[in-house]
């Protein structure tokens, strides 16, 4: 039999008196035989939905515990597919780009007079060194542009980019993707202590919550905001979250990712205000937040 790899099955066995059961196994199930389908049906049409709503029902917090668990599974299957989708774009963006060179070099000679092949790189003895403050400075610039424009790392191999960053300064030569992916990295871990250590001085008394969801090129995104009033009376807004969510935006989900990053930052327990759309999703979430906090459509 092929391995069950459903974090469901961390809370049940099979009955052994009854195949189209299954037995909970969470310490003090009052019920603990679930049926998935009427008796003598094959194994293949029996049910995973009832162990689910079993779950919820009757044990909540080993609930919470299996959608995390199930959509972390999920992240990771969905991560590993596009690690292979981009090693075969990467592949065929290579085999391309060779393809495409010889031609936009001819094309490009013969569009700027035969001139462009003298200016289209710089000789390594004309390069700036790689801490020399004016490649810091451009290396930057290519960093705030990936950043604040949301473009891929990518965008570092296309020709047409490299031709204009030499455009703009032959003696700086573009790093590469893995140079620029570590510096994103570190950006990040700088920026976020910087958000910490700002709350840690602030040390709010009580914070609202503002949260939205959307949709792009067959994605889901979740955005979270953190409001609050200093003891100088002065407002802050800090956004502590913009995550990928491609599981469903429902209000239980969205109630899971909201709890767990409110309670990553420390500041769960000071909020007591959720601000959203008037989503229905977004009115549903509240029935999966503590009983003190209050909902305010935006």
């Amino acid at each position: 039999m092929a391995p069950r790899t459903s974090p469901i099955w961390e809370y049940y066995i099979d009955d052994p008196d009854n195949p189209t059961n299954a037995v909970c196994i969470v310490p003090g199930c009052k019920k603990t035989k679930v049926s998935r389908g009427p008796d003598g049906s094959n194994k293949a049409n029996l049910a995973v939905t009832p162990l689910v709503t079993h779950l919820k029902n009757s044990h909540p917090q080993k609930h919470k515990d299996y959608l995390l668990s199930k959509n972390n599974l999920e992240e990771t299957k969905k991560r590993k597919a596009e690690e292979a989708d981009d090693d075969d774009e990467m592949e065929r963006k290579s085999l391309a780009d060779k393809k495409m060179k010889n031609q936009t070099q001819s094309t490009l000679n013969s569009w700027a007079g035969g001139s462009f092949k003298a200016s289209q790189g710089p000789s390594c003895g004309n390069l700036y060194p790689m801490k020399d403050p004016r490649a810091m400075d451009r290396h930057r610039g290519v960093l705030s542009m990936m950043i604040l424009d949301l473009q891929p790392v990518s965008i570092v191999d296309d020709p047409g980019f490299k031709i204009f960053s030499t455009s703009m300064d032959k003696h700086f030569k573009v790093g590469s993707r893995h140079f620029y992916s570590d510096k994103i990295v570190k950006v990040y871990d700088v920026s976020r202590a910087k958000v910490e250590e700002k709350l840690e001085k602030d040390a709010p008394l009580a914070v609202s919550a503002q949260l939205d969801g959307w949709s792009v090129n067959h994605h889901g995104y979740v955005g979270l905001l953190v409001n609050y009033i200093t003891a100088g009376w002065k407002r802050v807004s800090l956004n502590i979250a913009c995550s990928p969510m491609d599981e469903r935006h429902t209000g239980e989900n969205l109630g899971m990712f909201l709890e767990e990053k409110l309670d990553n930052w420390k500041v769960l327990d000071k909020c007591n205000v959720i601000v959203s759309d008037s989503a229905s999703n977004m009115i549903k979430l509240m029935e999966f937040m503590p009983a003190r906090m209050s909902h305010v459509s935006a």
